[in-house]
């Protein structure tokens, strides 16, 4: 087996969960230090993408602040690229806790040319849980300059508008800081890979809510 970086995306605001998510604890261990431990066996480097330096440092990694604030996670897997050591890269979303070491397995060891490496279970396909080429990085920062431009001259047409943009179109805005990765999708060679055979039940479950993290809680204790 290659061993490749593995990237831990663990930036998200986590608005609904009204706490750090990658933090929380099941057991012993916080949700991060089980993908820790999930991911070494695969990993010749581990890096945590998070703003907070200083929170997640404790947990004896590379931490990488992202270098586009309030973009999303492409400004997340676009920063850590940029750090990584590795041609090849796996990204995770500390969203996804289920994940098996089975699929993650299955995912690294595809063997295809395409810069992207996606699971796909029931049809649908897991952005946040992959393998990423460094090749992307160029795509994905002019993907990530022009959003920031855009949002530029967005909030100051709003701001224009006085009362109107306070009022009623503050949440265009903030919408558009979230960066879809599908931008970089659309314009990348991706593999899509069939893991549904292999996937359990509530495998890639997103984290977002109290309840989810009970869900997760009770399938890993």
């Amino acid at each position: 087996m290659t061993k490749i970086t593995c990237i831990i995306l663990s930036g998200g605001k986590s608005s609904r969960m009204g706490e750090d998510k990658a933090l929380l604890k099941v057991g012993t261990k916080t949700i991060i230090e089980i993908m820790i431990d999930k991911l070494k066996p695969f990993c010749n480097e581990i890096i945590i993408s998070a703003d907070n330096v200083e929170k997640y440092s404790k947990f004896g990694y590379k931490v990488v602040p992202d270098k586009f604030k309030n973009s999303g996670p492409l400004a997340g897997i676009y920063s850590s690229l940029l750090e990584s050591n590795s041609k090849r890269n796996f990204v995770i979303s500390c969203d996804l806790p289920l994940v098996s070491q089975n699929v993650i397995e299955k995912i690294i060891n595809t063997n295809s040319d395409k810069e992207i490496i996606l699971p796909v279970t029931n049809g649908k396909y897991h952005q946040l849980c992959g393998v990423y080429s460094k090749s992307v990085l160029e795509r994905a920062e002019e993907i990530l300059r022009k959003e920031e431009g855009g949002r530029g001259e967005e909030e100051k047409g709003r701001r224009g508008d006085g009362e109107k943009w306070r009022k009623g179109e503050e949440g265009k805005v903030r919408k558009k800081r979230n960066t879809s990765v599908k931008s970089l999708l659309n314009i990348s060679e991706v593999e899509y890979v069939d893991v549904t055979s292999i996937a359990k039940e509530n495998e890639f479950l997103n984290m977002n809510t109290v309840e989810d993290f009970e869900v997760i809680r009770q399938t890993l204790v």
